[in-house]
């Protein structure tokens, strides 16, 4: 089987956040939502040990092939040292 690999190609200034869309990867930052009238639970985001928001760690569009829907994935972690061995310290 074949493995892709995916390299960072630098940090997005201020300037560059108006043009970024969910159609693009990217590691860290601000979430953009495919549909922003519905966007998850706010909840989703919150760790299952500390029940502080989470940082989004990375955004990854992810097409499906022949499939009328897009699909978008967000990894979120918890930055607190306590959670990280507490069930729901990551959520995808």
């Amino acid at each position: 089987s074949a493995v892709l690999l995916g390299y960072s190609d630098g940090y997005v200034d201020d300037k560059d956040l108006e043009e970024l869309d969910a159609y693009q990867t990217r590691i860290g930052g601000l979430p953009t939502w495919l549909d922003d009238a519905q966007k998850p639970d706010p909840t989703v985001m919150h760790c299952g040990g500390c029940n502080r928001q989470m940082r989004l760690l990375v955004q990854v569009y992810v097409p499906l092939d022949h499939r009328p829907h897009e699909r978008v994935l967000y990894v979120w972690g918890c930055n607190h040292r306590r959670c990280m061995r507490e069930q729901g310290c990551f959520r995808v």
